[in-house]
């Protein structure tokens, strides 16, 4: 399976995006590539070292911690990379608009560090881990400095690929060289927190040499609307992305958490592949309808559809079918009760996918933002209201369930607004087709269970056979423009002198 996601990537980032991507290919794919690698390298020995409480522990206080920086950031992420696409050809506004997103960041930042050392004290959870909250603390001022949605919304690939690649190295590094058994949970946490630092260290650096700090007061005002929006959204999104973790751990305990961690981090893996295809498509989205392009703005959505749904839906069967050995091989045998959560959680990688396309690719953009929070909003309260009701029965399934929902309505109603604000041209027939090319991975893993017992041997006899059918029907019997056009990418570079 790893021979196959260079040319997921690579067909991804040339055929969706070819202006940006002739001279970025090599820099996405490789990125793409470590945000599939790297986890494989770092999660079996993390899940192994830290057991499923470790693990669960480090899980519940980083979520705690991302929901604050999702509460003080604002939207700005988002909102930046579109309004840095929109200018980054004028220098005067970009010095006007980054200047005025880093002070809304810090003026957020030193409000939300009170509230977010308040609430583990007065809930008796600060004292039993207080270097965990410090640690996360630290991260929360030094998302200010990270500044990733300017070299996003300016394309710059390169940059991000490289810095992104070194610091994963370093981080690997440092988790095999002071992670070595359960009381070493802050030394783990505490390598997440200074490859965050590094990143911020270098995008800083980075950015000041070409930017100059303009600040005013009086142009924050312009920014409110959008980033409030964006701000709800966010919040909204996070109430099912990070609280599920803290509320399965207030419910439950870290080993519960840690089970479901390590289910929903195994899907994430698969996701990195589909979840790049948003910050590639945010920029090029946003400038193509400022300019008015709608036909090729309806070009790259179309694209990105088929793209979600034909590379998607084998990842949702494959991780269905080979859940149990995927947890035995990854996490080991202390996390079989996660393998029915791997079956549960499947899904996401197509719901998030398409949540990403209509939401992220269609309704920002196009400055409907007020539809997204209204779908996000649907999804926390659903989220919310079965994580606490399912997860005092079924535990970490419960949980899952409930993050199923939550994803699956999000997708549906910002499917539905996005439909209604822009005209997409999509083509639906492409699911049940890719449905019914995928049945046949059942064969091959019930031929490989026949006569293999190994877990690395028994995923590897499914998936590359699957994998060479699929491309072959896709390329060949249904001549799908998308593989072929990927094909003809990669036979031209290869040969190209």
């Amino acid at each position: 399976m790893r021979d196959v996601f260079p040319y997921f990537s690579f067909l991804l980032v040339n055929v969706l995006a070819l202006s940006l991507i002739k001279k970025n290919f090599l820099y996405n794919t490789l990125l793409s590539v470590s945000k599939i690698l790297f986890p494989l390298i770092t999660f079996p020995y993390a899940t192994r070292v830290l057991g499923p409480d470790g693990l669960g522990l480090v899980n519940f206080v980083d979520n705690y911690t991302q929901y604050f920086v999702v509460f003080v950031a604002l939207g700005i992420p988002v909102y930046g990379i579109r309004e840095t696409a929109k200018i980054s050809n004028d220098p005067k506004a970009l010095n006007n608009l980054t200047s005025d997103l880093l002070a809304i960041n810090f003026i957020n930042t030193c409000l939300g560090a009170v509230i977010y050392l308040l609430i583990p004290i007065l809930t008796g959870k600060f004292a039993e881990n207080s270097h965990l909250y410090y640690l996360g603390l630290a991260y929360l001022f030094i998302n200010i400095f990270t500044v990733e949605w300017f070299f996003q919304g300016k394309s710059e690939f390169k940059y991000i690929t490289v810095r992104a690649l070194v610091i994963r190295v370093f981080a690997i590094l440092a988790l095999f060289l002071f992670v070595h058994s359960r009381e070493d949970v802050v030394y783990y946490y505490a390598i997440t927190v200074v490859s965050f630092l590094l990143n911020a260290i270098v995008n800083y650096w980075k950015m000041l040499k070409e930017i100059t700090f303009n600040f005013s007061f009086s142009r924050l005002r312009k920014h409110m609307k959008p980033l409030m929006y964006l701000f709800l959204a966010n919040v909204a999104i996070s109430l099912y992305i990070l609280l599920d973790s803290v509320i399965l751990g207030y419910v439950t305990d870290e080993t519960e958490v840690g089970y479901y961690t390590a289910a929903l981090r195994i899907v994430k893996i698969f996701l990195a592949i589909i979840g790049s295809l948003a910050i590639i498509m945010i920029p090029q989205i946003s400038q193509l309808y400022k300019e008015g392009d709608h036909v090729k703005v309806q070009t790259l959505l179309s694209k990105s559809f088929r793209f979600i749904v034909s590379f998607g839906m084998p990842i949702v069967i494959g991780l269905m079918l080979l859940s149990k050995e995927i947890i035995l091989l990854l996490a080991g045998q202390e996390y079989v009760p996660a393998i029915m959560t791997i079956m549960i959680l499947s899904p996401l990688v197509l719901f998030i996918g398409l949540s990403n396309l209509f939401g992220m690719q269609v309704l920002t953009p196009t400055n409907n933002e007020k539809y997204l929070l209204v779908s996000v909003v649907t999804g926390s309260v659903i989220s919310v209201s079965l994580n606490i009701i399912l997860a005092r029965f079924f535990l970490h399934n419960g949980t899952a369930i409930a993050t199923l929902l939550a994803e699956g309505s999000v997708m549906l109603f910002s499917g539905i607004f996005a439909s209604r604000q822009y005209k997409m041209n999509l083509d639906y027939s492409v699911v049940w087709k890719t449905v019914l090319a995928c049945l046949p991975f059942l064969l091959f893993y019930k031929i490989a269970t026949l006569f293999l017992t190994s877990n690395a041997w028994i995923i590897g006899f499914t998936v590359v056979p699957s994998a060479i059918y699929y491309a072959g029907l896709q390329i060949f019997v249904m001549k799908d423009d998308l593989w072929r056009a990927g094909i003809d990418i990669l036979i031209n570079k290869k040969f190209k002198k």
